[in-house]
């Protein structure tokens, strides 16, 4: 067991919330809002210049989690400019003043701004005739379904309402056939 000293209150309260954390004794609003209390000691830390490994080794978690926590406060912003970082004042700014964090090695370097996580790219897919020809059938059926439907009821606007069924099936038909001859022409 680790024994740590502390010489304030602020220190005692600080070491305690960092442990409770994990707790399951804490509501889901109490563990959301120790966590926005480390993400305001993350970004305070971050924009006094300190790398991202030496506020995850002072606040207890890992270096991925104060990533997460940078960025978190950089899309909690309401306005960002080219560089990824909110611009107002009073919104959490992740970004050091002179664009630069002392390494442990206590050399300095660039601040680089958090990732954003990108929507992987969807690969283009074939065309799968089989698939669409089986959801033309669906719609085909399903106005069979309405033309026998209507035929069953003796109301005046159902012979038109028969007629326009009748016109959106052979231009359904029509479409297939496109469709085909379009794939077979493009494939072979």
């Amino acid at each position: 067991m680790l024994i740590k000293t502390v010489t304030t209150k602020a220190e005692a309260i600080a070491w305690v919330k960092s442990h409770q954390i994990g707790r399951r004794n804490l509501t889901a609003e109490e563990l959301a809002h120790l966590r926005e209390e480390r993400r305001e000691r993350v970004v305070a830390a971050r924009e006094r210049g300190e790398s991202t490994r030496d506020i995850a080794d002072s606040e207890g978690v890992s270096h991925t989690t104060v990533q997460q926590d940078l960025k978190a406060a950089a899309e909690s912003a309401t306005t960002s400019v080219g560089n990824g970082f909110p611009t107002d004042k009073g919104a959490n700014n992740p970004a050091p003043a002179n664009g630069t964090v002392t390494g442990r090695d206590g050399k300095e370097y660039t601040a680089n701004k958090p990732k954003s996580k990108r929507a992987p790219k969807r690969k283009p897919q074939g065309f799968d005739l089989k698939s669409w020809e089986k959801q033309l059938g669906y719609v085909l059926r399903g106005l069979d379904d309405l033309k026998r439907l209507c035929e069953a009821h003796e109301a005046p606007e159902c012979a038109e309402w028969r007629d326009c069924i009748a016109d959106g099936r052979a231009t359904l038909e029509k479409v297939l056939d496109v469709a085909v001859e379009i794939i077979t022409a493009l494939s072979g």
